[in-house]
């Protein structure tokens, strides 16, 4: 089980105060993109070396979300997982859709800085012509319910060659992708 809170004039104060026990042990791990020390355990290549993962929103929601189902997955391939995870602007801006309600509302920005600043991550900038192509994917599969963001994303793995997804949503299995958020 994990909590949320924040450091308040050096005392942790949790998001939702829980009574513990006297004497219950507890492990305090400040919530950063990867946590460093974690950082000296990583192979010594370079990310382009690495095969990279594609980040999908669910995959960010279960990482910032404790009560997600996959939230102890997405933290383990967030903290551990040595291949460069890739995502894009197109996912960026559906987690800020998610985020929207004003009490999570406050997650997204810091969260954002915070993969701007890990080595291991790369965000694809907007371009028009993947939002082509991949709205041309959208208009040719009226037999799935992928979103457009879904869509978008499947063409940039495929110019990619990327084959997993850092995910929970069983669309990209459909397109032909492995999803790593899957429990067994």
């Amino acid at each position: 089980m994990s909590y949320r809170g924040k450091v308040n004039n050096g005392v942790i104060v949790l998001d939702d105060p829980k009574a513990l026990p006297d004497g219950t042990e507890v492990t305090v791990v400040p919530v950063t993109v990867r946590r460093i020390a974690k950082l000296g355990a990583l192979p010594l290549r370079s990310p382009q070396a690495m095969k990279p993962l594609f980040a999908d929103t669910s995959f960010f929601v279960a990482f910032l979300n404790a009560k997600d189902e996959n939230h102890e997955l997405a933290v383990e391939h967030m903290a551990s997982s040595p291949e460069r995870i890739v995502t894009t602007v197109w996912v960026l801006v559906e987690l800020g859709n998610y985020l929207s309600k004003a009490e999570q509302r406050r997650l997204f920005g810091p969260f954002l800085q915070e993969l701007r600043r890990e080595r291991m991550m790369f965000i694809i900038p907007l371009k028009y012509e993947q939002f082509e192509r991949g709205v041309r994917l959208y208009d040719q599969r009226p037999d799935k319910q992928w979103s457009l963001v879904d869509c978008i994303s499947f063409v940039i793995m495929k110019q990619r060659r990327i084959s997993d997804a850092l995910s929970a949503d069983h669309h990209f299995e459909q397109a032909g992708f492995t999803i790593l958020l899957k429990k067994p």
